[in-house]
Parts: C-alpha cells; sequence; structure tokens
C-alpha cells in the first residue's frame, strides 16, 4: 500500500503530538516490521530456482517409489 505525500505528512503532524515514549515504541515496531518484511520476501526468493542434485530423474522417482508407504485399510460398517 502507497500513500501520498500529503497523507503521511497528516499521519507525521498527528504522531508527532504523542509522547516521547509511545513515538519510540512505533519507531521500533516500523524497523521490525521491514526487517520483518525483508526476511519473508528472502524467503520467498529462495522457493524458486531450478533443482540441485546429483541424481537423474529416474533415480528420484526410484526412490519416490521405493519409500511410499500406501496402507489401504477397509473399515467395515
Amino acid at each position: 500500500m502507497s500513500l501520498s505525500p500529503q497523507i503521511l505528512q497528516t499521519y507525521f503532524m498527528w504522531l508527532r503530538q504523542l509522547d516521547v515514549e509511545t513515538r519510540r515504541t512505533l519507531i521500533e515496531r516500523l524497523a521490525e516490521s521491514v526487517q520483518n518484511d525483508q526476511v519473508t520476501e528472502n524467503k520467498t526468493v529462495s522457493l524458486f530456482g531450478s533443482w540441485q542434485g546429483n541424481q537423474t530423474a529416474e533415480e528420484i522417482l526410484a526412490d519416490i517409489y521405493a519409500n511410499r508407504n500406501v496402507e489401504r485399510t477397509i473399515e467395515s460398517f
């Protein structure tokens, strides 16, 4: 969400009326939110890219099929 300079100025004028401790708390929370946004962005970027490994597609599929645990039990009524 993006705000116009006029709206930001209005918020700033309103926030200046708060006591010093409240303003410091707001600054800390805003700083934390910026850091959290950066961490989230880095996590998202790490989800993209090509597969890194030495196995062929056939070997990967063989591992998947070999490690399947399929138990089909039919419950009686």
